[in-house]
């Protein structure tokens, strides 16, 4: 695996990763500003009268969203963090592995953005970064299989 490579994927890992650390961040900033809450003992931050009891974690559309895309995130991101480890050991090219990483990264982070409505586009779009995220995780997957066949 060559150096290039290796700190490619480091480096785009750890913007993921934070990526959806703001994401948990953002979800408790958003409960307390909708006065929503999952858990009896989450209502001693918000003290306001008008509180709503959500035990199955929605409660409200704008928390409904970010959770749908923190959930995204965790089924697509995490087994691409997996798999981009083992495909390095494939020793693919250096420029090879940062058009993947980079588009898959970059897709991500536009689709959560264009999720949460903070850059609001069409649902087609929405529906297209998905898809090439996955895409793109589907080829690491792959080019694994045959190397390891």
């Amino acid at each position: 695996m060559e150096d290039e490579s290796w700190l490619c994927y480091v480096w785009w890992s750890n913007v993921l990763i934070i990526k959806m650390m703001v994401f948990t961040w953002c979800t408790g900033r958003l409960r307390v500003s909708r006065k929503v809450i999952h858990s009896e003992a989450d209502r001693m931050f918000i003290k306001e009268p008008g509180v709503i009891l959500d035990p199955t974690g929605g409660g409200h559309p704008d928390i409904d969203r970010i959770r749908a895309a923190h959930r995204s995130d965790v089924e697509t991101v995490l087994p691409f963090l997996l798999m981009g480890l083992i495909w390095l050991e494939t020793s693919p090219s250096v420029d090879l592995v940062k058009l993947v990483i980079r588009s898959f990264s970059l897709a991500r982070i536009f689709h959560g953005l264009f999720y949460m409505d903070v850059i609001p586009v069409h649902q087609l779009v929405k529906v297209f970064t998905s898809l090439f995220s996955y895409l793109v995780a589907a080829y690491v997957a792959l080019s694994c299989l045959v190397h390891y066949a």
